[in-house]
């Protein structure tokens, strides 16, 4: 539970105390947590422990409470919560401070600087051999690669992390790789294989009762639906995830949920509906830093507006996106934005600057093997060839977009190319 209160949580707060008394303070706001589940008592818990120089004790605490201060979106606190236990702490306390940190630098999205917090962590993990604490490592890193659209290397570190996992029976993380190996293949357009890595993933998942983790996988589930159109599908998988985030206080989740619903009635074409649930997503991520989320969220919302044909107010959030993509080094979303600025030229009859957008992004997807987003970019440079009269251009680069179409078993997109083919 985490109650609405101010950082200053006591009176007596700011008085000198002995040691005896910290300690004896701390004590008294760890036994009231228990009773009461109200995280700003164990956190003043900490505050007295870390008073007292007890910092193998405050540095438990604040382990074990980040997790939950950065779900209820009190991503400050946990930041600088675990920062002192890094300065305070050695071995095993700091090399989880050090990841939760870098946990804290993921989710808003700065991945360099969560890479370089994860490296410091790993090192503390090789050197005291701690392998519990290198399969949770070695799958943060994959991670980011795989964000990144470094997929291979992305598999590489899942690879690693699965290998002791198996060996040390850790289940929560196994389920959480799981889930990250089933998003590279729906990334790159292998939805039979990745729905087989999600399903994997939410048994053990609902076996262990990880409420967090359901959200997240059955929000990947939907999205798979919702990329073959099946709409109805897809929006049942995302309100048992809202559902859950919902429950359980988890801010993040329920923004990507939210973010997600306004993406199905946005392709249905109910843009007022798909504002308002962005807006929700939008003001959540604006909340906790989410810049990933963020990012996404004015990717989605310039969509909006282009389909309306009020395409200076798109390319203000596809700017807006593509800003945020390139200074946190998310590959697919850049790749997706630069598409939709392409489109916008397009329609506008801009061809040759819309040409160089659709290569920009074409070039990225290539890049990462993200082949559903080639397919993409493919058919929307021929459809480019077609209008300026380039048919055996149009004509060769749309075969590349069905063939691809074909292979990743989506086929009335497949269809729709076809029949752009017929028509040449």
């Amino acid at each position: 539970m985490v109650k609405n209160k101010s950082l200053t949580l006591e009176p007596h707060k700011n008085l000198m105390k002995t040691k005896k008394e910290h300690i004896k303070l701390a004590e008294f706001y760890e036994d009231r947590y228990r009773q009461t589940r109200d995280v700003w008592d164990i956190i003043e818990a900490s505050r007295h422990y870390f008073e007292d120089k007890s910092y193998a004790k405050a540095g438990d605490i604040v382990s074990g409470i980040t997790e939950s201060l950065c779900r209820f979106g009190y991503i400050e606190k946990a930041r600088e919560l675990n920062t002192r236990t890094i300065g305070t702490t050695k071995g095993r306390r700091r090399a989880m401070a050090m990841n939760n940190l870098a946990n804290i630098y993921y989710a808003q999205g700065d991945y360099k600087d969560a890479l370089y917090w994860y490296e410091d962590s790993k090192k503390i993990y090789e050197k005291i051999d701690d392998q519990a604490g290198l399969v949770t490592t070695y799958n943060n890193i994959g991670a980011i690669h795989q964000n990144q659209g470094n997929y291979q290397e992305a598999l590489m570190w899942y690879e690693k992390s699965i290998k002791i996992k198996e060996e040390i029976g850790d289940q929560k993380d196994l389920a959480t790789t799981d889930n990250n190996i089933g998003a590279i293949h729906q990334n790159q357009g292998n939805y039979q294989e990745a729905l087989a890595w999600y399903e994997k993933s939410i048994k053990i998942k609902e076996k262990i009762d990880d409420q967090a983790g359901l959200v997240t996988t059955y929000n990947n589930i939907g999205a798979i639906h919702q990329n073959q159109g099946n709409y109805q599908e897809a929006l049942a998988w995302y309100e048992k995830s809202s559902k859950i985030a919902e429950s359980i206080g988890d801010q993040k989740g329920l923004a990507t949920t939210y973010n997600n619903i306004g993406s199905i009635h946005n392709a249905q074409g109910n843009y007022q509906e798909a504002i308002a649930w962005y807006k929700k997503s939008r003001k959540i991520t604006e909340e906790i830093g989410d810049q990933a989320g963020l990012a996404a969220t004015y990717n989605n919302i310039g969509m909006i507006y282009d389909a309306q044909g009020n395409y200076q107010e798109a390319l203000a959030w596809y700017e807006k996106s593509r800003k945020i993509a390139e200074e946190i080094g998310d590959q697919t979303l850049l790749a997706t934005t630069n598409n939709n600025i392409g489109l916008i030229h397009q329609n506008q009859g801009n061809y040759q600057e819309a040409l160089a957008w659709y290569e920009k992004s074409k070039e990225i997807v290539e890049r990462i093997g993200d082949k559903h987003h080639l397919a993409i970019s493919l058919r929307n440079i021929g459809l480019l060839y077609q209008a300026t009269g380039k048919k055996d251009k149009a004509r060769e680069t749309l075969k590349e977009s069905y063939q691809i179409y074909l292979q990743l078993n989506l086929p009335s997109e497949a269809d729709k190319v076809k029949q752009l083919l017929d028509s040449l």
